[in-house]
């Protein structure tokens, strides 16, 4: 009895080689492949997390028009192209054709107003038949149900984790996530609750990063144009609590009008993580793309 008790904890030894080995690898200048967890293609940010690591629950949160889907497709692209690992994307905000089209543009830099209103040339047809190629032979799947519950995107993760190698979820967005029908009759307060225990387990479940797009409360905008805060998230849906990093986007609105619009940087305010540094990402937005890049 001892021993079957004993083997339902997780061995200590083995867990201890592993964190040492992990503070024994070199890092390599230039190069990701010292980091923990899965890049982002963004390399301050890698730094500051280490990557998108298994089982992290990671909340990124802004106000409204910020790119925080931007953010997340850009990391997203990352992963299947350049890493060759699988991605669940669930957007109940955006059909998967809108997905699709901004992912075509971030690829092949050709204008998403173009494309959108078919302003195509010869050499963005072009480039278009390339990205194309790329992306639907990437390993991404786009689920674009409404209101979607988290039994359903674990279900759909589960057959997903079975047939490919699945290295992130993202949800776009936290809003639209409908609790289970066992909690349909409890309270609000029970309900909220239980979608974060849910996207928490989640992670943990799939062994991979699970990226969680929510808006920040429309109050924050009557405070003026100062930097989000922990304390600036809806305090009832428990995101704060659940969540192992925390990440705000935020641009100064004040410089709108002095500079141009190209050359105002968004930061990336890492509030909170489990599993590295806290501190300020700087990216440089291009819109016109629907896309973030690296600050050179």
């Amino acid at each position: 009895m001892i021993k079957d008790y004993k083997s339902s904890f997780c061995e200590k030894s083995e867990v201890v080689r592993m964190i040492l080995r992990g503070c024994c690898r070199v890092p390599v200048p230039e190069s990701a492949s010292f980091l923990k967890g899965i890049p982002t293609g963004f390399y301050d940010l890698d730094y500051m997390t280490q990557g998108l690591q298994k089982g992290n629950l990671i909340l990124l949160a802004g106000r409204f028009f910020i790119g925080k889907a931007a953010l997340a497709l850009s990391i997203s692209r990352y992963v299947v192209l350049k890493e060759n690992r699988a991605v669940a994307y669930f957007s109940s905000r955006c059909s998967g054709k809108q997905v699709i089209t901004r992912l075509l543009s971030m690829d092949s830099e050709v204008n998403i107003l173009d494309i959108a209103y078919g302003k195509i040339d010869k050499d963005d047809r072009s480039k278009l038949k390339e990205s194309a190629k790329r992306i639907a032979n990437a390993p991404l799947y786009i689920d674009d149900s409404p209101c979607i519950t988290v039994s359903k995107i674990r279900n759909k993760c589960w057959k997903l984790k079975k047939s490919d190698d699945l290295g992130l979820i993202v949800i776009d967005g936290l809003q639209f996530i409908v609790p289970d029908t066992r909690w349909r009759h409890c309270s609000v307060d029970k309900r909220k609750r239980s979608i974060m225990i849910g996207l928490k387990k989640l992670a943990n479940e799939m062994d991979c990063p699970v990226i969680v797009i929510s808006k920040l409360p429309e109050l924050v905008d009557l405070y003026g144009n100062r930097r989000p805060e922990i304390t600036d998230l809806d305090s009832t849906d428990y995101s704060a609590q659940y969540s192992d990093v925390i990440i705000f986007m935020y641009q100064d609105r004040s410089l709108q009008g002095k500079i141009p619009d190209k050359d105002i940087l968004t930061d990336l305010i890492i509030a909170k993580n489990r599993s590295g540094k806290d501190g300020v990402v700087k990216l440089r937005p291009q819109f016109e793309y629907s896309r973030f890049v690296n600050v050179i």
